[in-house]
């Protein structure tokens, strides 16, 4: 995968892990299935990544930068 794919690959598990936090547990593969048109694979694996990011996010904000 290039650059630009592995951007667009975070941004879309961005969108699907904001979009598994506002629906209830036992819908939240449906709605991120439906709502970004993937298979319950892909969409399983862009709803971990969008969480792996929020959480590095996070520590870099709490870090300020800092290696943890």
């Amino acid at each position: 995968m290039g650059v630009s794919e592995n951007s667009l690959r975070d941004v879309k598990a961005f969108i699907a892990c904001g979009i598994a936090d506002c629906v209830p547990k036992g819908e939240r593969l449906v709605s991120v299935c439906q709502t970004l048109r993937v298979e319950v694979g892909e969409a399983r694996s862009l709803i971990m990544r969008g969480r792996q990011l929020a959480r590095d996010r996070a520590t870099i904000a709490v870090t300020g930068g800092a290696a943890a």
